[in-house]
């Protein structure tokens, strides 16, 4: 048995060596995880500073047709004199208001644009280690898949039904516990091919994603070149679900009469 001592080294060695084969692939979860955290304080900030200006001028935003990054960019580029005269109000923000709003709209720029680069990071990233995944799902998705399983290897070693459910473990959760419908997709829900699909259809497509999902990662895991025909097959599904005319549910009336009486008795209690 071994003692504490040993059992630390290990553990520590077993980390090590991980870390050194999957370098890569943690510089993309790490990636990801920064782009997420870039987005949620773009978003954050940026309604606090729409809230901030309204008080200056409440029509500004309106008038750039609800674009974001429109709206911060022109904050940041015009000069604190244009803004002070811009006003929609009978008495707008000083002029030291005006400064700070400028400086926290400069800020947000510098948070987009960074958000941005790592995107472009993430794609080329993901497209060079995993041709197979970024086939079928693109590279976020694909990145958001890994990061879900945490490593390529167990990514591979997934069945399809679990990769299907990517992304849906609150709603499993509210199924297994309280009895809620048991969820059909996950992360697979922001996928292209999935618009313009009945929740029902949905769920068709999705169970077939999942199992080109399961053989694009061992493909990939196992480093095998290219296969279009995965996502070929995807979109050939689709086109089969579209054509498929879903069948009226028939409502059967409880007779009575010709039922169990143990059944009678239930229907009186549901009433």
């Amino acid at each position: 048995m071994l003692n504490k001592k040993e059992f630390i080294k290990q553990t520590e060695d077993a980390i090590k060596d991980y870390s050194e084969n999957n370098i890569e692939e943690q510089s993309l979860l790490r990636g990801l995880a920064n782009f997420d955290l870039c987005q949620k304080q773009f978003n954050t900030f940026f309604e606090y500073l729409k809230d901030w200006y309204s008080l200056h001028n409440s029509q500004k935003y309106d008038e750039l047709k609800k674009d974001s990054f429109k709206f911060v960019k022109y904050l940041s580029d015009s000069e604190v004199n244009q803004l002070e005269k811009d006003k929609y109000l009978s008495q707008g923000l000083h002029k030291d208001d005006l400064t700070q709003i400028k400086s926290l709209a400069t800020t947000l720029l510098n948070v987009y644009s960074n958000a941005s680069k790592i995107e472009n990071f993430l794609t080329k990233k993901a497209k060079d280690l995993y041709p197979n995944l970024t086939n079928i799902l693109g590279p976020l998705l694909t990145v958001r898949f890994l990061n879900q399983a945490h490593s390529l290897k167990r990514l591979s070693s997934l069945p399809a039904s679990t990769l299907q459910l990517f992304g849906a473990e609150t709603a499993m959760f509210k199924h297994l516990k309280f009895g809620k419908s048991s969820p059909k997709y996950g992360l697979l829900y922001l996928h292209p091919l999935m618009t313009l699909l009945t929740p029902k259809q949905k769920g068709k497509l999705a169970r077939h994603m999942a199992e080109k999902i399961s053989l694009a990662s061992r493909y990939d895991y196992a480093k095998k070149p290219l296969h279009k025909e995965l996502l070929e097959d995807i979109e050939k599904k689709k086109k089969s679900i579209l054509a498929e005319k879903e069948k009226p549910i028939k409502k059967q009336a409880l007779n009575l009469k010709e039922s169990n009486p143990k059944d009678k008795k239930r229907f009186d209690k549901r009433r």
